[in-house]
């Protein structure tokens, strides 16, 4: 309705508060809704709108029947209904897991603090030695887990930063080293000055992820190499991050079944590792390949998109 026509309405009637005039319209408008199932059974959603005839003196406005197919609009917004629903019950399950984990962290805190007093002590047998330092390695593996899920439950709030390669590598390798097992060694190889563009807590989580399935899969002694460097993968430059080990390697029935979520070879293990590094990856339109040889060893490349 243009404006001149409205202007022409409330001149040609007289009407001195156009403001209550168009409130009568308003008012004047019946909204149905009704739902039609179609010939293939599917239910169609049809919203309807009905202008009663208003009378003027000199003019009136017609009757207009406005019918409109919803049902796209309508699924689009009970979908969206749902995403926030599944959203606000994330959020509620992220905070209370971050709850939970610093409270588990704050006990073995103590646990962690005795045990490293206890062993501080001079005249230590050597058999509670050794019982103190498993304790210890425990604690420090359950420390490790607790603060996976403090990183995912915090990873929403994250933005992509840039992360020094170099940096992130020997922090994670710092904390893995005191778990574990004698016998196993790791060295780095870690050109400088190699930045990824990513969620810290997410590529500490790859990274680490992979480090430990390399620990695992070394049965006594063994070693693992790390390394980082400069790539081209389809003419695109990328940071090429790069995990090997000399453990039992791979079986060749399962290598295309690694990445697929709950997929597992421990005993007591939920399979979710290599999933979760997949689907990482994916968000930082990166790469994961891997070569394997059965009790000879594993390698797992990362590429991650070199920043510009």
């Amino acid at each position: 309705m243009s404006e001149n026509y409205i202007n022409h309405i409330i001149k040609e009637n007289n009407i001195l508060k156009p403001n209550i005039f168009f409130k009568n319209i308003l008012n004047n408008i019946s909204i149905f809704s009704s739902n039609i199932r179609n010939f293939t059974g599917k239910i169609l959603k049809f919203i309807e709108n009905e202008f009663i005839i208003i009378q003027f003196k000199k003019s009136s406005l017609p009757v207009l029947h406005l019918i409109q197919n919803i049902t796209k609009l309508d699924e689009y917004i009970n979908k969206l209904d749902k995403i926030h629903s599944e959203k606000v019950k994330m959020d509620v399950l992220q905070t209370l897991a971050a709850g939970i984990a610093h409270t588990f962290n704050n006990i073995l805190f103590v646990i962690t603090g005795y045990t490293e007093m206890m062993l501080s002590e001079v005249n230590i047998d050597p058999v509670s030695k050794d019982y103190l330092q498993n304790i210890l390695k425990a604690a420090e593996r359950a420390k490790s887990q607790i603060n996976k899920i403090i990183l995912l439950s915090a990873q929403n709030k994250e933005r992509f930063t840039l992360i020094n390669s170099k940096s992130i590598i020997k922090n994670i390798l710092y904390h893995i080293k005191k778990i574990i097992p004698e016998g196993i060694t790791i060295s780095e190889n870690i050109d400088n000055d190699l930045f990824i563009m990513g969620i810290h807590s997410q590529i500490y989580i790859v990274i680490e992820n992979i480090c430990m399935n390399s620990i695992e899969s070394i049965q006594k002694d063994g070693k693992i190499e790390i390394s980082a460097s400069n790539s081209i993968m389809n003419e695109n430059p990328y940071i090429k991050l790069s995990i090997s080990d000399n453990g039992c390697g791979i079986d060749k029935n399962i290598k295309g079944k690694i990445f697929d979520p709950y997929f597992t070879t421990k005993e007591l293990g939920r399979g979710l590792g290599l999933s979760v590094v997949y689907g990482i990856m994916k968000t930082h339109k990166g790469h994961i390949e891997f070569e394997s040889e059965k009790e000879k060893g594993t390698t797992f490349n990362l590429y991650f998109p070199k920043p510009l």
